[in-house]
């Protein structure tokens, strides 16, 4: 079982997939970490909310299934958008530079997903 699972997630797809899933993984640590001192119902939430959708997106993505890289790519196409209307900035990612460059990676890689 695990085997198969290390086989999917880490030997299957280009060795940048894990990398960035792990950067994925460290800036959702990152931003429950920066919105731990708040309440829940607090707007700063929605930051590790977004980052959660995104990890789970290109964590699928490493799997190499297509709807995921559609999925991450859509959820970069909102990023960009809520980065251009909401003048706080409390929604979104908080590097959504680095999330269009891994959607254009996943783009890249789009015809060896199954």
């Amino acid at each position: 079982m695990s085997n198969n699972l290390i086989d999917k997630f880490i030997k299957q797809p280009p060795i940048v997939f894990p990398l960035v899933a792990l950067f994925h993984i460290a800036l959702l640590g990152y931003s429950i970490y920066n919105a731990s001192t708040e309440l829940l119902s607090s707007v700063l939430w929605l930051q590790p909310v977004w980052m959660l959708c995104l990890s789970f997106a290109w964590l699928f993505s490493c799997a190499m299934k297509k709807w995921a890289a559609l999925v991450y790519v859509g959820l970069v196409v909102v990023d960009i958008a809520l980065h251009l209307f909401d003048k706080d900035g409390h929604v979104g990612s908080l590097l959504y530079f680095y999330d269009v460059l891994f959607a254009m990676i996943l783009m890249a890689y789009f015809k060896r997903f199954s």
